[in-house]
C-alpha cells in the first residue's frame, strides 16, 4: 500500500546520537539532485562561444527557454531567478517523471511538495522585503483598503498549502490510476502487461506530469512577481 501523506522510514541509523530515518522519497530525491549535478557537471565542460557538440545546443536551448519564460511572466528586473525558476522546473520533470521507470515519485508524498511550496513561499516574501523594505512589505498587507488585511494575509499564507496540493493531488491521482490499470491487467499475459499501459504512461507520467511541473513554476513565478511589485508600489 502506498502511504501518500506519510512515507514509513526504509533505513533508520544513529549518527553522533541523533536518531535518523529515511524514507523512499528522500533517498530518490536526493539520487536525483546529485545526478542532476554530474549531469550539469558534464554539460558545462569545455563550452565554447560557437557550439561545437550537440550537448552544448541543447543545453542552450533549455537556457533559452527558461530565459524566455521568465522574462515573458516576471520582466526584465526579474531576470536573476533563471537560475531558481530553471532548477524548480527540472527538478519537477526529473521527479515526476521517474514513475516510468517504476520508482514511486517522491511528488506522491505531500512532505515533499509541502517543502517545495515552503520554498516558493519564502523566495516571494524574502524577494519582497528585499525589493521594497520591510517597511513597504509590511505596508502592501494594507493596500488598497486597509480592511483587506485579512484577506491579503490569508491569500499570501495559503500560498504553501496551494502550490502543495495541488502539485500532490494530481500525482497521486495519475499514480493511482496507474495501479489501478496494472492490477486490472495483473491476469494477462506478459506483452499485454507490457504494451497496453505505455499510452497510459505517456498521459499520466509525461504528459501530466510535465504540466504540473509547468504550473508550480508560473504560479511562483507570478507570485514573485505580484507580491513584490506590491511591495514597491509597482503594477503594471
Amino acid at each position: 500500500m502506498v502511504e501518500f501523506l506519510t512515507a514509513e522510514p526504509i533505513l533508520e541509523f544513529e549518527l553522533a546520537g541523533i536518531g535518523i530515518a529515511l524514507t523512499q522519497p528522500m533517498i530518490v530525491t536526493t539520487a536525483i539532485v546529485l545526478i542532476s549535478m554530474l549531469v550539469v557537471y558534464f554539460l558545462t565542460r569545455d563550452l565554447k562561444v560557437i557550439p561545437e557538440k550537440k550537448k552544448q545546443v541543447i543545453m542552450e536551448a533549455a537556457y533559452n527557454f527558461i530565459y524566455g519564460l521568465v522574462s515573458d511572466n516576471m520582466g526584465e528586473k526579474f531576470m536573476s531567478f533563471v537560475p531558481f525558476i530553471g532548477s524548480i522546473i527540472m527538478f519537477l520533470i526529473l521527479v515526476n517523471f521517474v514513475g516510468l521507470i517504476g520508482i514511486q515519485p517522491p511528488t506522491t508524498s505531500f512532505s515533499t511538495t509541502l517543502g517545495l511550496g515552503l520554498t516558493s513561499f519564502v523566495v516571494v516574501q524574502a524577494t519582497a522585503i528585499r525589493n521594497g523594505g520591510l517597511g513597504n512589505y509590511i505596508k502592501s498587507y494594507f493596500k488598497p483598503y486597509p480592511f483587506l488585511f485579512p484577506i491579503t494575509l490569508l491569500d499570501r499564507l495559503l500560498l504553501p498549502v496551494s502550490l502543495s496540493l495541488r502539485l500532490f493531488g494530481n500525482v497521486v491521482a495519475a499514480t493511482t490510476v496507474m495501479s489501478l490499470i496494472y492490477g486490472a491487467l495483473h491476469e494477462l499475459n506478459f506483452f499485454a502487461q507490457l504494451l497496453i499501459p505505455i499510452p497510459f504512461h505517456m498521459y499520466f507520467d509525461i504528459f501530466d506530469g510535465l504540466i504540473q511541473a509547468v504550473i508550480f513554476t508560473f504560479l511562483t513565478m507570478v507570485q514573485i512577481k505580484i507580491v513584490s511589485d506590491e511591495a514597491t508600489g509597482h503594477h503594471e
